[in-house]
Order: C-alpha cells, then structure tokens, then sequence
C-alpha cells in the first residue's frame, strides 16, 4: 500500500512538472529583442583600469607584448525576433538586425619603442592594420519536426552598409647620423552604399535605391536527429549564395616625414646655458634661430571618391552540435564544433575554427541556467547565463570574460554582456 502511494506522488510531481514545464515555454507568439556586446583584446586586462591607482608601467607592457602585437575586436549584433508556433512540430517567423564587427592591430615593436626606446643607429619600423564591417538584415525562419527528424530553414537577405580596410599603416623611427627621423604612411579603403565626397546633395530617394542595389542573399539551414531519448544531434550551416553590393569608394592615403638634427649645425657653441633666459624653450622664435633645433616636416594627404562594384558577404559557418539530456530536460549538456569563413570567397578570406562545451539546467522552464566554454568568432568566451520565463515575460542575461587570447580570456582581456527580452502569449 504504501509503495502504490508513493508511487502515486511521484506521478503526480512528474505530471505536475510537465504541464508546469509546457506552461512556461509553450508560448503561441512571441517577440525577442537581443543585444549581444563584447570588446576583446589579447594583452590588457580590463581589471587592471579598475584600480584605485592605474600605473602605466610601457616597459612591462613591451615586454609582456605577445609577439603578434595588440589586437582589438569588437563585435555586436542587436537583433529583433518573431516568432509563431503550432504545438511543438512547426513554427515560423521573422528576423531583423544589424551585424557590426570590427578589428584593430598594431605591431609589438611599436611598443617596445614606447617601452625602451631605440638605440642609436637603430632603425624600428611598426605597422598594424583596421578592418571592420556592418551588415543589416532581413529573414525568415521556419522549422518542422517530424519524428526523430527536425529541420530548419532561414533564408535572409542583408544589406552591407560600409566596408572599412586600413590596407597598409607602415611607419618608421630612425635615430642614425646625429639626426631623428620619422616616415609614416597610412592607405585606406572605405566602401559603402552612400558617397563620402561631398559632392553629392543629400538625397534620400537615392540612398534608398542603392541601398535596395546593395542586397545580398544567405541561406541559414539546421538539420537535427533523435539518435534516442537523451542524445540529439544538428548540424547547421549558414551559406552566402549572393554577394551583397557596395558602390562608393573612399580611398585615402596619408603620409608624413619628419626630421631633426639633434647635432646642430656642427659649429662650437659657447653659450653658458645658465645664461639662457627662462623662456628660451618657450619662445619658438629663439628655438627657429637656434640650429639646434633644425627640424623639417613633410606631409601629404590625397583622396580618391569614385563609383565601384565592390562584392562582400557575411562570414559563413557550419558546426555539428551534440545534445545530451541524460534526466530528461531538466539538465542538458552540449558540444559544438566546426569554422567559420570571413569575407568568403572575396581575397581577404579565411578559415577559422569554432566550438563550444558547457551544460544548461531548466527548471520546469521556470529559471534557467547556462555554463559554457566557447571560441565563436575567432574570440575565445568563459559565459554564464540567466534565463527567468514567467510565460508572458523572459529575461535573459549574459556575461562572459573573452579574449582574442586563450590565457588571458581567463584574465579578464574582454569583456561580453548579453541581454535579451522576450514578451508573448
């Protein structure tokens, strides 16, 4: 008797939580704004600008400098989300937002002549480089699970809005033959769907109409199976099938000689310097008089506006995630992997690798909790995440300590915040 009489609690507990579980997540509709935000970079933690007392200490930062250099990354993705859902087999909806990313780098030996200067006769050349792109756009997405079979599809079309490419920063510090000199040179491409010149009047019907010309094509598409109860296997892919468009083409270019004969003219010079007024360094027509202060500065800047095609696309993934639920939802456990294209198929492409561990545990839908690890991005992530579902209002929230570096995403390097607000029926 008293067995069937747990028994019967434990049945009515496990019914209790299921309707409980499909009350808090078995919305009808809903919309999802999101604001993802991280700034990374691979040498300074932001915990030492946190202090009290900063000290800028160059030399220990030239010698703790990676030898890649500094690397700065930038990434936000706002997005708004809506969503219809017919039981749990099929649901469908629209997407809008807006991808921006940026990157920055500069050369270790610019800080090591911030840090230690150069010796005579020795020549430092540092360089470093900026890229950065925005991209706004439009979807829909649909999924159908059928048995053990899921699929989704998301066709989007976006619109790249500009383009930014410092192609070459180069200068150069020489201090040889009792002279200084300084050589720099600075290139720079900017595309976008709007002119920089000037000399275009502001037109708003025109701005639409290359904003409509500029629009790409990409197919996002996530196939999943039920091997069994507790393990679920997706594999998604996100594919550029037709490059966006940009016509304008800001091309710049900056360069700047600088020279001082640090020796004078060579003729012997008996000044007594206690018999300098107070105001010679002050006075710039003593210093121009004085051969000492022989200095010559050359610079030059030219910009070219023209009308040009310019093909881009945004970054295309494809990763395989393994799901395993071994209590049935209340705690999931998760393992991605796979890479990710920038600017496919376009000369500045490259590959690089994707993935991410970690676990979730759900609380009848109620409260949620995330745990992962992950490199997304070329940025690696420490995350935790928050989720509390009341029905007709969820909360998400975010943080996770990131970095371009592996070591020092756990210093602090970078810095991430998700928020997420989601509002239904």
């Amino acid at each position: 008797m008293k067995k069937r009489i747990v028994l019967f609690i434990a049945l009515i507990i496990f019914s209790s939580f299921s309707f409980a579980r499909g009350f808090f997540e078995g919305r009808f509709f809903e919309v999802k704004v999101e604001a993802p935000v991280s700034v990374n970079n691979n040498a300074f933690s932001f915990f030492e600008f946190f202090k009290k007392d900063v000290v800028i200490d160059l030399p220990k930062i030239a010698d703790d400098m990676p030898e890649s250099g500094w690397n700065l990354y930038l990434l936000t993705s706002p997005n708004v989300t809506t969503s219809i859902f017919i039981g749990d087999f099929f649901s469908f909806g629209v997407n809008t937002g807006v991808d921006v990313s940026g990157k920055m780098s500069l050369s270790k030996s610019l800080f090591d002549f911030l840090g230690h200067g150069n010796a005579l006769n020795e020549i430092i050349k540092f360089s470093g480089n900026l890229n950065a792109d925005i991209f706004y756009h439009y979807g829909f997405h649909s999924k159908l699970k059928i048995g053990k079979i899921s699929l989704g599809i998301t066709p989007s079309v976006f619109f790249p809005i500009l383009s930014a490419s410092l192609g070459k920063l180069d200068m150069e510090v020489d201090n040889s033959d009792g002279a200084l000199g300084i050589k720099g040179i600075a290139c720079a491409d900017v595309y976008s769907c709007f002119s920089f010149s000037g000399n275009e009047s502001f037109d708003s019907n025109n701005l639409l109409e290359n904003f409509q010309k500029s629009v790409g094509f990409d197919l996002g598409m996530a196939v999943g199976f039920d091997f069994s109860n507790v393990i679920n296997v997706v594999a998604d892919f996100s594919v550029p099938i037709v490059p966006g468009k940009l016509k304008y083409r800001s091309k710049s270019t900056y360069e700047l000689e600088f020279g001082m004969n640090l020796l004078g003219n060579g003729e012997e010079d008996n000044t007594n310097s206690e018999e300098l007024e107070d105001d010679y360094f002050d006075d710039p027509e003593e210093k121009e008089n004085d051969s000492s202060y022989d200095t010559s500065l050359n610079k030059s800047s030219t910009e070219v506006f023209d009308d040009i095609e310019y093909l881009i696309n945004r970054p295309l993934k494809a990763n395989l995630t393994f799901n395993f639920t071994p209590f049935g939802k209340g705690i999931r456990l998760f393992a991605m992997g796979g890479c990710g294209v920038y600017r496919p198929f376009l000369d500045a492409m490259y590959v690089y690798p994707e993935y991410r561990v970690g676990g979730e545990i759900n609380f009848i839908g109620l409260v949620k909790a995330q745990l992962y690890t992950e490199y997304v991005n070329e940025v690696f992530s420490h995350c935790i995440q928050g989720t509390v579902n009341l029905r007709f209002v969820q909360a998400d929230v975010g943080i996770k300590f990131s970095s371009i570096d592996f070591v020092k995403s756990f210093q602090g390097a970078g810095l991430g915040v998700y928020v997420a607000c989601t509002v239904g029926f």
